[in-house]
Formats: C-alpha cells, structure tokens, sequence
C-alpha cells in the first residue's frame, strides 16, 4: 500500500498548487456548463441544476478546510507521470515513491535479474498494492516482467484494475490477506518482492496524530508491532524468492534501520537506501547466486 511516513494531516495540509487549483476549477467548469445548458430544460436532472452547483462548490470548500485531500476531491492522483484515479479505499500515491520506483528500475530495468537476461521473463510481486501504483509504474517500465500486486481489499484491487486498463499496463491484480500465510502457496515464487505495508502504529491514530480521510488499514498496524507486516515479508521470501532476486521495500526513517536488520538475520546483502532529499527510506536485498547466506529464523 502507499504508504506516507510523515502523517496523512501533515501532508496534506499545504496550499493548492496550480495544477490541482485548476483541476479544481475545470471540474466546477464543466458542471457549471452543464448546469447553464438545461437550466431552461424542465427535464434536466437534479445534476444539472445551477443551485445542486453551488451546493457542490460549498461542499468542496468545506471538504479543503477540514483537510481533505485533493486528490479524493478530485479523484484522482499524480504518480511516476500517470493519472491514477483515487477514492477512500486507496493511499493517494506519494512522490517519495516513485524515489523507490527509480531505485529498482535503475537496478533491474535494462538488465533484469538472471533470468530475464537469459531470455526469460522475470516475476514481482508487489505486495499491498492499493491504488497499484507501484505495479504499474513497474510494468510500464520494466515491459519484461510479469507483474503481480496484491491487496487484502477488495475495493482497492477494483481501483488497482481500473487503474492498470487506464494506464494500459498488464497487471495481474489479486485479492488476499498475505498476513494469512495459507494464501501463500497458490502466489508461486518471485525474482522480485516489493512492498510499502503499514506501519504506523495503532497509538498514533489514538493520539490523533493522522486524518481521518485515508483508509485505515492501509495507514495502521493494529498491534504495538510496526514491523510485523515486514517480519512475515521475510517470511513469505525465504520461500518465494528465487535465488538471484531482489527484495525492496520502504519505510518510516525511523524504521529504516530496524527494518534492514529484520532482513540481515537471513540475507548479507542489505542496503539502504535514501530518497530524493537524502533521507534513508528504502531497504534493499539482493540475494546473489551462491553469494548470499541463508539462516533458520
């Protein structure tokens, strides 16, 4: 799922920029067209009318200053250059991941891993997939993959789906909770996993610490465990990660360091890696052939 580390309130409580002030104003611009068109047309729908119209603009101006997103107002996002449409069963995409997009695009995306290089096409994964962001950046860059996100929601992977025939990228897109570790055996084996799960806290959103506007199990750990979700990622890759493969995954700053340990009791090769500001946000694993060590956890 992607997933911001700052707090969906703080990001999201900044001025319009142009671009969205003005998708903003051709959305009221359209409906106030339609609304001039049939306000003499006794037939004109409720839609239509002048007065549902300005209801709209009230409510919109309502919505911006209890902190909505943009985004949800207007349905859709930006991300890696791509509209993705939006609503609240999905995280509105952030730019810090398209930092975790470039990173394994410029590690796998001319070469590929092994297989790929030796004619074969290589498998990711994308593991809590919502919007299908990640995925299908992925596939739009990296053609020689076969892609496949994953979500425990069913209204998100119906965003995800829509999403990818939009953005005409071929990904398949599958509903199931991968904490249950019974669903693991029918997803088959990966050269890459990527992920951007939960982990907030639970106590943050008892603090009041977030917005309410973004899906909760999408922000939340429900436990005191933030980590939890990245411990049964290593799980699912001890055995689901074919030898050669890469793991990628992003988090909170604060967790970076934490998160790469996880993976350190299995793997040598654990890196992390910054964003565009030079803030350590993203763990990467690459398990070379005959290179990496592999531990009972």
């Amino acid at each position: 799922m992607d997933n911001p580390e700052v707090s969906s309130a703080d990001y999201h409580r900044r001025l319009l920029d142009t671009n969205q002030a003005m998708q903003i104003g051709e959305l009221l611009f359209n409906r106030y067209k339609d609304a001039l068109q049939y306000s003499n047309d006794a037939a004109a729908d409720e839609h239509c009318n002048p007065e549902t119209l300005v209801q709209d603009i009230k409510t919109i101006i309502d919505d911006l200053r209890r902190g909505k997103p943009v985004e949800y107002i207007l349905g859709q996002g930006m991300f890696m250059g791509m509209v993705f449409r939006v609503n609240d069963s999905v995280l509105i995409p952030r730019p810090v991941t398209e930092d975790l997009v470039e990173h394994i695009f410029c590690r796998l995306g001319d070469h590929g891993n092994s297989r790929a290089g030796e004619g074969h096409a290589g498998k990711l994964v994308d593991i809590g997939t919502g919007s299908g962001c990640i995925a299908i950046a992925l596939k739009r860059k990296m053609q020689q993959y076969s892609v496949t996100g994953t979500d425990v929601s069913s209204h998100a992977i119906e965003i995800a789906r829509l999403n990818a025939a939009v953005n005409e990228a071929k990904v398949d897109f599958i509903e199931a909770n991968f904490m249950r570790q019974a669903t693991w055996k029918e997803m088959g084996s990966f050269d890459v996993i990527v992920s951007n799960p939960p982990y907030l806290p639970i106590r943050k959103k008892e603090a009041g610490e977030t917005a309410v506007f973004e899906p909760f199990r999408a922000l939340f750990v429900q436990t005191d465990e933030p980590l939890r979700f990245y411990q049964k990622i290593l799980a699912f890759s001890i055995e689901h990660l074919n030898a050669g493969g890469h793991i990628f995954l992003e988090t909170a700053k604060a967790f970076v360091h934490e998160v790469a340990e996880i993976f350190q009791r299995v793997y040598t090769s654990v890196e992390v890696l910054t964003d565009r500001n030079g803030i350590e946000r993203f763990v990467m694993v690459h398990t070379k052939k005959g290179r990496y060590l592999k531990k009972s956890i």
